[in-house]
């Protein structure tokens, strides 16, 4: 079973850009993170530039709940503009994704697996056989969740002047 204390706003984008250097970052949105709790600041440099994510731990939220302040300076800067090209309005802003997350995990004990997992035999082929525990349906929506984390931080796909909620 999976249990945890919902989070409303999961992502956002900055509001104005970010320098490198700053340990300050102004969101469009407001949060209800807390000090302690992890955010990636997503790059918005050239197309080589997934070195340029960075994982920073809040210190504090301002009262407006969108200025967060960082217990560590950026080492580069993040983008949070518009600009207009012929009459179309482009955003150009770094998504900024809360990563701590309030999961209890929790399942069935069965004795045959709390004392010693054996090793497969020699020869097991995991692609032929299916081994089934009463826990597996746990064991598949972990990593359901695991897999849908990834997609929800690592592969946004942004459609032409539309904006994507993924909350």
């Amino acid at each position: 079973m999976l249990s945890g204390k919902p989070v409303a706003k999961t992502w956002t984008t900055l509001a104005s850009t970010a320098t490198a250097g700053s340990a300050t970052i102004v969101l469009q949105d407001t949060v209800s993170w807390k000090a302690g709790d992890q955010l990636i600041i997503a790059t918005t440099s050239h197309r080589h530039s997934q070195r340029e994510n960075e994982f920073r731990t809040i210190q504090s939220v301002a009262p407006d709940q969108k200025t967060v302040t960082l217990t560590q300076a950026l080492t580069y800067e993040h983008l949070g503009v518009s600009e207009t090209f012929d009459g179309t309005q482009v955003e150009f802003r770094a998504e900024v994704g809360m990563v701590t997350r309030n999961i209890k995990i929790q399942g069935a004990s069965d004795s045959q697996w709390v004392e010693k997992i054996e090793a497969c035999p020699d020869g097991f082929d995991t692609g032929k056989e299916i081994l089934y525990h009463q826990d597996c349906e746990f064991f598949c929506a972990f990593f359901k969740l695991l897999f849908c984390l990834d997609l929800l931080f690592f592969n946004y796909i942004h459609p032409k002047n539309e904006k994507v909620n993924h909350s």
